[in-house]
This record gives C-alpha cells, structure tokens and sequence, in this order.
C-alpha cells in the first residue's frame, strides 16, 4: 500500500511540474515570434537586436546575419511596442543591450571608442526612428501559439 502512495505522489509531482513547464514559466498564455527584419528589402549587417517592449515585460533577440531572421520563445500574450539597437560584446564576450543614447553614441564614436561599424551611422544602416521606442511606430500583438512578425524599414 504504502508503495501505491509514493508511485502516487511521484507522477502528481512529475505532471505538475509539466504543466508549469508548459505554461511559460507560470506567465500565463504565450506566443512565439518568428520573424524577419530588412532595410528597404535587404539584409541588414550583424549586430542588430530586436526589442519587444511591453507594459510589464520585455523580451528580445538578435538578427540572424544571413537573413535578418529571429525566434522567441515563451512570450507572453500582449501588446509590445518594437524598437532596433546595435549588440555589444562586453569584455566577457557575452551580447547584452544598450540604451538606444548610449547605443547611438557607441555606433557614432562619441563615447570615445572608435564607433561601431556593424551597428548604425550617419549613413542610416538602422534609421534613427528605430531605435526610440517613441518614434519607431511599430507595435505587435502577440497572440497565443505561433505569431509571425516582418519588419522593413525604410529611410
């Protein structure tokens, strides 16, 4: 008897732990974005991330450099607000993002390093309005289950 308990207990554990699993986290119903992201229908360089900003969460993923193309995972139902900034390599070698002020100094030069030139520049690789949440003018719903997201900016 006292096995029949135990092998009870064991799979109500193990298929708790699958449904929580299977929501996200526990963040409630999510999507995944796929996507993909050109300047006037071309390739932009290596070194773009895509931010989705939304009221509470945020979530984010760098550009393929073959094809501008991108995935996420588990994000949550919601509207998010779209903005582009350039990747930096930190002195560990791991990506993070920046600010878009701090991203456009570092691209420019102006913070005293020599620029970056896979980011953006005066010659507009990424187009300054994409890289302020106020001024991008793009937003996307995501809904649960499979969401496709295309992006081309222009000049």
């Amino acid at each position: 008897m006292q096995r029949v308990h135990v092998a009870a207990t064991i799979a109500i554990v193990f298929l708790g732990s699958f449904i929580g699993c299977n929501g996200g986290g526990g963040l409630g119903p999510n999507g995944t974005i796929t996507g993909k992201v050109t300047l006037d229908g071309k390739v932009p360089p290596a070194g773009i991330l895509i931010q989705f900003i939304g009221n509470e969460l945020s979530t984010n993923a760098e550009l393929s450099s073959n094809d501008g193309s991108f995935a996420i995972d588990y994000v949550p139902v919601g509207s998010y607000q779209v903005m582009l900034t350039p990747v930096t390599t930190s002195g560990t070698g791991s990506s993070e993002n920046m600010d878009p002020e701090s991203a456009m100094k570092m691209a420019s030069g102006e913070d005293g390093n020599s620029g970056n030139p896979n980011a953006f520049d005066d010659q507009g690789i990424i187009p300054r309005k994409y890289t302020d949440i106020s001024t991008s003018g793009v937003s996307f719903d995501v809904k649960e289950g499979d969401n496709e997201f295309t992006l081309d900016m222009k000049d």
